[in-house]
């Protein structure tokens, strides 16, 4: 992040992006690291309930704010090539998804796996759904999100967040709006421990995945894209670039087409943790056999009554 932010500064931006908390010291030598950041709490920023769905206003402010996020990667990798490869090659490694991840990650993903198919197959039995997930659940799965996060990376490949979900979003907050409601005024970013360099795809389906009702998608998926990539554009352009060298906007929604089961495959562990409080959460490192399944099918039904998860597969398989 301060290879970025020095960037913009060189570049003499009038309206840099600083959607991030400040960070006064940190320290990395394997045995002692620590960071230390800003607290945003005093500015009014605070997070929006993870157990539900978050609505446009604050979907469209997370959409701009990662646009002009994204935006900063493709000036810097255009300007100064030789820095923006270095960024990459030293500083953004994958952790998440790697080969040598498999092992550790196989079992928990099998059991989110459960999770969803227990949900479908009770709520929409012998449909084309239960097909569909299935073939996606045991189709070497992990093989395949790691194989998409190492094949997002080029062309269009940014630094990105990496764990875009709602927990990992600070909004401040003024007037309420007609109807009473919070109206988000401005959006911060937080935790950037696995970020990662792929298409901007990976954030954006993640997000709109583990973070949105299937009515919201339906109404608003395209507003919200457009949102994005104008955000990006507009902060290119102040930077004297232009997106349709950079990063253009039918490029922009072949990426989405490509790459957006990532947000499906990382949305099966988002979505049933962020439903339950925290207190109710199962411990699934220490559950075995029908525990397992007394698991899945307790969340699973938490998972229909607001995600719809027959509805998301379909969205993604279409």
């Amino acid at each position: 992040m301060p290879t970025l932010m020095d960037f913009q500064k060189r570049k003499n931006v009038k309206n840099p992006f600083n959607e991030v908390p400040r960070c006064y010291k940190s320290l990395l030598d394997g045995e002692n690291d620590f960071l230390v950041l800003e607290d945003l709490s005093p500015e009014g920023y605070q997070m929006f309930s993870r157990t539900k769905g978050l609505d446009f206003p604050h979907c469209a402010k997370v959409f701009h704010m990662l646009g002009r996020f994204n935006a900063l990667s493709y000036a810097l990798k255009d300007q100064e090539p030789d820095l923006y490869q270095e960024l990459v090659k030293n500083s953004v490694k994958e952790t998440y998804y790697l080969a040598s991840n498999k092992a550790w990650y196989s079992n928990s993903l099998h059991l989110f796996c459960l999770i969803a198919m227990d949900a479908i197959s009770k709520e929409y039995p012998n449909t084309i759904y239960e097909e569909k997930f299935k073939k996606f659940a045991e189709d070497n799965l992990y093989d395949h999100l790691v194989d998409i996060v190492q094949r997002s990376k080029e062309p269009f490949g940014a630094i990105g967040h990496g764990d875009a979900w709602a927990c990992n979003f600070l909004y401040k907050y003024h007037e309420e709006s007609g109807d009473g409601s919070p109206k988000p005024e401005k959006t911060k970013m937080i935790d950037f421990q696995l970020a990662r360099f792929g298409s901007p795809a990976l954030d954006l389906s993640f997000f709109i995945y583990a973070c949105t009702d299937q009515e919201l998608r339906e109404a608003h998926y395209e507003e919200l894209i457009k949102i994005y990539h104008d955000s990006l554009s507009n902060f290119l352009h102040e930077m004297g670039l232009s997106s349709e060298k950079l990063f253009p906007f039918k490029a922009f929604k072949e990426e989405l087409a490509k790459y957006s089961i990532h947000g499906l495959g990382l949305a099966l562990e988002a979505v049933p943790l962020s439903l339950l409080e925290s207190n109710e959460a199962p411990n699934i490192e220490l559950m075995e056999g029908e525990e397992e399944l007394t698991a899945a099918s307790d969340v699973g039904v938490e998972i229909i009554g607001y995600y719809e998860l027959p509805a998301l597969v379909a969205w993604l398989v279409r």
